[in-house]
């Protein structure tokens, strides 16, 4: 972009060099192969999506395979240009990459199991096509009738209670504690002015 010699030498060896297949493969991938879904078609077919997301998948690898391989075939010393070759550590880091997300991934599988979203829904009693919630029964197995708004009042009313009931009792159990505790305050008090 700032007319650098080195860089336009370097840009001119990617489209010209050794890799000149690897940089046409990242363009048509990242480029040419998006330009379909200026077409309402392809913008709703499934298939042609996947095809297209793929083809980017495979040129943003490029994109990194041109960066980085073009840069270490032609480095600074041009008698050391040549083709790229991986060495042994390259190729066992690379295939280390999938040891380790395969083992990550079976612990995660081990500890925490994938559960199919639809076997959960077919146990579950709503899946039932003639299931109805409680609350839409209106009589019982013996033929009385239900009245769930009166089972509601009454439950409120009991919780009511049970709660003026426990502040009654908490209410008395502490001043109790609190008059004792003051009579043994004044009991020791008196004590120690007898004896002075």
């Amino acid at each position: 972009y700032g007319g650098n010699k080195y860089e336009i030498a370097a840009f001119e060896n990617r489209t010209s060099g050794y890799y000149w297949w690897a940089y046409y493969a990242m363009f048509f991938c990242n480029v040419i192969s998006p330009q379909v879904f200026w077409f309402k078609y392809c913008r709703h077919n499934l298939w042609i999506v996947m095809a297209v997301c793929m083809c980017v998948n495979a040129g943003m690898w490029f994109e990194r395979f041109v960066i980085i391989v073009t840069s270490i075939a032609q480095d600074f010393l041009p008698g050391a240009w040549d083709f790229y070759h991986p060495s042994n550590i390259e190729i066992w880091t690379f295939v280390g990459t999938f040891g380790l997300f395969l083992g990550l991934f079976l612990l995660f599988l081990r500890f925490l199991p994938v559960i199919a979203i639809s076997e959960v829904k077919g146990v579950l009693p709503e899946s039932d096509p003639h299931y109805l919630p409680p609350e839409t029964f209106t009589h019982d197995a013996e033929g009385k009738e239900l009245s769930h708004k009166n089972v509601k009042k009454a439950a409120k009313k009991t919780t009511k209670k049970a709660a003026k009931k426990t502040t009654k009792k908490t209410t008395k159990k502490a001043a109790k504690k609190t008059t004792k505790k003051a009579a043994k305050k004044a009991a020791k008090k008196a004590t120690k002015r007898r004896k002075t």
